[in-house]
């Protein structure tokens, strides 16, 4: 997070080297994790998804709660950008399930912000109804929380991209950005982990403007540059930089200038491939 990713390398394998001579299950688990949520937030997509997996795979009996609970939001937001909601479902299921057995008073499981990821990931299967019971389910828990905005942008931000994957262009739509918009978090400096809501203005004004008759072409016009300068600002990671490429495409697209449209496709293909994006491949 603060970009001091070959400090933060050196740490996590210097715990992991140390973890494995106490030959300690929890703490290789533990570690797991850590380099995991190290080389996500470097932008190693791929790296981290394998790490991650290898937590769950090998020591997810032994990780506690908290550690379970951040493998599952993080491997969710990775799979989601990447286009693999069956997979991303796997594993935020479990998420589910480990929460059941936890008590009913503990908010810190309760209300993870895991339990959002499941309105997407469910609407990407054509499930969305089974989503947005998940994520009434997560508003309950945290609706005694008003001024926490990270789980808030979070309930905003999935319910919003959930219903753009079911189509949704309109007023439903509209309140669930503008809901957003009140948190009053700043572009640079939203967490990651609440940045897809800036891909899903992007999409939702491109289609908009795809779709818009010609008296109202000038105002989606400025709408869709407008999130398009937006999501430029956000894209630290790859994950967010393949959606922004096949958007500045689509854009390019509808203004007439073809040539631009293949270049920044051929950039979206080339980085889609390097960290396995299947949504921006297809």
């Amino acid at each position: 997070a603060l970009g001091r990713k070959r400090l933060s390398q050196r740490a996590v394998a210097a715990a992991q080297e140390i973890a494995r001579e106490l030959d300690d299950p929890s703490a290789l688990g533990h570690n797991l994790v850590y380099m995991g949520l190290a080389s996500h937030l470097s932008g190693g997509t791929t790296v981290a998804a394998a790490q991650l997996r290898e937590a769950f795979e090998r020591f997810g009996e032994q990780l506690e709660n908290v550690d379970f609970l951040n493998t599952v939001a993080v491997f969710s937001w990775n799979l989601l950008l990447r286009g693999y909601p069956e997979q991303g479902l796997r594993w935020a299921e479990q998420g589910v399930r480990r929460a059941a057995f936890t008590a009913a008073e503990d908010g810190l499981v309760q209300g993870h912000s895991f339990r959002a990821y499941m309105g997407p990931l469910l609407a990407m299967v054509d499930r969305g109804a089974e989503g947005r019971k998940h994520l009434e389910d997560y508003r309950r828990v945290i609706r005694n929380s008003p001024g926490d905005r990270f789980r808030w942008g979070q309930y905003h931000g999935h319910l919003a991209f959930a219903l753009l994957l079911e189509g949704e262009l309109g007023p439903p739509l509209e309140r669930m950005l503008d809901d957003w918009r009140r948190l009053g978090l700043r572009p640079r400096g939203t967490p990651l982990q609440l940045r897809h809501f800036f891909v899903t203005v992007g999409y939702a004004r491109l289609w908009q403007h795809e779709a818009a008759g010609p008296d109202d072409r000038p105002r989606t016009r400025r709408a869709l540059r407008a999130a398009l300068r937006e999501l430029r600002r956000v894209c630290s990671h790859p994950g967010l930089e393949a959606h922004r490429l096949v958007l500045v495409a689509g854009a390019s697209v509808l203004a007439g200038r073809a040539a631009r449209a293949t270049r920044e496709l051929q950039r979206a293909e080339a980085l889609a491939e390097a960290t396995d994006n299947r949504w921006v491949r297809l």
